[in-house]
């Protein structure tokens, strides 16, 4: 990730409960995610049933539209978009709103892992 992506660039991916890639990101790679991962444990409800941040990441990975994808991923100032193993598992192996090269631009491609930038 930091031999692709310029330092100040702002990342996304999955928020799903059980996951904190915007931790590893900014610990092993010194990035940062625009809406953070997590959940309201207390309460054992999704975060994204209360922040509408996270309803847009997770509408940007479910949807098969790149220019659906692209309108909410630009709409929070996502720079880079990071499929992994926990994206895959969540939203299927394949997400080809990411491979339109009209919206989007993939820097990094080793599977499970993708860096896409949004154009």
């Amino acid at each position: 990730i930091r031999g692709q992506t310029p330092t100040d660039a702002i990342f996304q991916g999955d928020v799903g409960r059980e996951v904190h890639q915007d931790r590893l990101l900014h610990l092993y790679a010194d990035r940062v995610s625009r809406v953070e991962s997590g959940s309201y444990p207390l309460l054992q409800v999704p975060a994204d049933v209360f922040r509408p941040d996270v309803q847009s990441v997770v509408a940007a990975f479910r949807t098969r539209s790149a220019e659906e994808a692209w309108r909410l991923l630009n709409a929070l100032g996502v720079d880079y978009v990071f499929v992994g193993p926990q994206e895959r598992k969540a939203y299927g192996p394949d997400l080809p709103q990411f491979d339109d090269d009209q919206y989007f631009e993939v820097v990094y491609d080793r599977f499970p892992y993708q860096i896409v930038r949004v154009k």
